[in-house]
């Protein structure tokens, strides 16, 4: 573990520019320490459909980890769970599967049957709506464009892969025009938002659980029950029952939604900070569902679901001396490459680094209060 920079300004290159009515009236700096952890062992792939990318995301690679969060306990969660990747020869595989961004604007027609004629028109003219669409951008390509109603309001939700950025306003740009280019067509129809919340963007949804939003990362790791009793200091047993009674059934009893899993969020936030991301989608990041297994051998099979990884390696947020210099070491802003390659291998990490810290948190939970023995050592 090293200390990659300590103190990150608040205050933003584009503030001295700012008209004086809009700008701050105090600033308070801050102080947030970046912390490059691991490295983790990596093999990493993209399975999507669009971009279709051949080439691995990552060949057995040494990856180092930035995190930049207060809570301290999480660097040597991650730092320990890296560790137990570089102890397996294909190190930690990951594997990305989908590739997209959404919004849905929302439109309202002037009764029921415009609505379901709006509809009807969106489905049969796809390829049109597509054309209008990718008109406002170079580098999004459309994937979907569903519609769904409430009453007499039609959501047009639009589904773009976006090259290597997240992809937020490029959406957006292209689903205002296509809501426009809907409203213009039909007589009476009203403009209702750009966004009408069935996107979903930075809230609890389960169209995003289900369908995905940004990147969905799986991975994968078998570990000998040698290496997972010597170095995890538990047993595949233990490890199974507290998955099932911690991250399944307490979740279940909760009430939780979409979130089989102990710290996604911890690992999700720390990265995404670190290397400019949109710290609020960790509402979708923090999605996911852990399984672990005893294999026929009795060895510890162990794989980690995340649907919505959003993430960028261009755009807003990743212009920051600190920011470029963690995307640079994880080889993540290469020059050359095909588009998408760059965003699809910072999932696939931040995928990996995730399982790695829950498999860490885990393993430490299978035995009474090391959890807090954890949390004192280093948060006081």
């Amino acid at each position: 573990m090293f200390l990659l920079t300590k103190d990150l300004n608040t205050k933003t290159k584009k503030a001295n520019k700012m008209p004086e009515e809009i700008k701050c009236i105090e600033h308070f700096p801050t102080t947030l320490e970046t912390y490059v952890e691991g490295p983790l062992l990596l093999t990493a792939f993209s399975r999507t459909e669009y971009p279709k990318i051949e080439e691995p995301l990552a060949d057995k690679e040494e990856i180092p980890i930035p995190l930049a969060t207060f809570e301290k306990g999480v660097f040597t969660c991650v730092n320990r769970g890296a560790k137990f990747s570089r102890l397996i020869e294909m190190g930690i595989k990951s594997y990305v599967t989908q590739d997209l961004m959404t919004r849905a604007p929302v439109i309202e027609a002037k009764d029921l049957e415009q609505a379901l004629d709006i509809s009807d028109y969106t489905e049969r003219n796809s390829e049109e709506l597509r054309s209008i669409a990718e008109s406002t951008t170079r580098f999004g390509k459309v994937t979907s464009i569903k519609t769904y109603r409430v009453g007499n309001d039609v959501y047009v939700r639009l589904a773009m892969q976006c090259g290597d950025a997240s992809g937020h306003n490029m959406t957006t740009k292209a689903a205002t025009k296509l809501a426009k280019y809907l409203v213009e067509k039909f007589t009476g129809t009203r403009y209702g938002s750009d966004s009408g919340n069935l996107c979903t963007d930075k809230k609890a949804a389960a169209i995003n659980a289900i369908t995905g939003r940004g990147k969905t990362v799986i991975t994968e790791i078998i570990i000998p029950r040698e290496i997972c009793e010597n170095n995890l200091k538990t047993t595949p047993e233990l490890l199974h029952r507290l998955n099932v009674a911690k991250n399944l059934q307490g979740t279940i009893a909760a009430g939780s939604q979409f979130s089989g899993n102990a710290h996604y969020a911890n690992i999700v936030a720390a990265m995404y900070i670190a290397t400019g991301q949109d710290i609020a989608n960790t509402v979708e990041g923090s999605y996911g569902i852990t399984q672990i297994k005893v294999t026929d051998n009795g060895d510890l099979y162990y794989t980690t679901t995340m649907p919505c990884l959003i993430v960028g390696t261009i755009g807003n947020g990743k212009d920051g001396e600190s920011q470029k210099r963690c995307l640079e070491m994880m080889k993540c802003n290469v020059e050359g490459r095909q588009l998408g390659y760059n965003s699809q291998r910072l999932a696939a990490i931040i995928g990996a680094a995730t399982a790695l810290g829950e498999l860490s948190l885990l393993a430490d939970q299978t035995k009474s209060g090391r959890l807090i023995q954890a949390h004192e050592r280093f948060e006081r």
